[in-house]
Formats: structure tokens, sequence, C-alpha cells
């Protein structure tokens, strides 16, 4: 299964991403790749839990 992840720059050192289809994960980091890791584990939690 895919997932498309939005990922936003706020600053340089401050990045939002969210998991477009799935409400209320939003997850925050210091990089695009940190996010974009932080977004796949919060996806993949979620799945596990239903």
């Amino acid at each position: 299964m895919q997932y498309q992840i939005f990922v936003q720059s706020q600053s340089k050192q401050h990045f939002v991403a969210s998991v477009i289809g799935i409400p209320n994960l939003t997850v925050e980091g210091r990089t695009e790749e940190e996010v974009i890791t932080k977004a796949k584990a919060a996806v993949e939690a979620q799945l596990a839990t239903g």
C-alpha cells in the first residue's frame, strides 16, 4: 500500500509532514528526511493498531 506524504518547510530547520488521507497524522522535525521517517513510522503504528 502506498501513501502520499505532504512535507512543508516552516523554516530551514523546521519541517511538518502529514499523510494524505489519514486525518490527525502530522509530525514535525528538523529535516525533510526526519519528518518522512517519522511519518512512515506513524503510518505503520496506526495500521498495526487498526
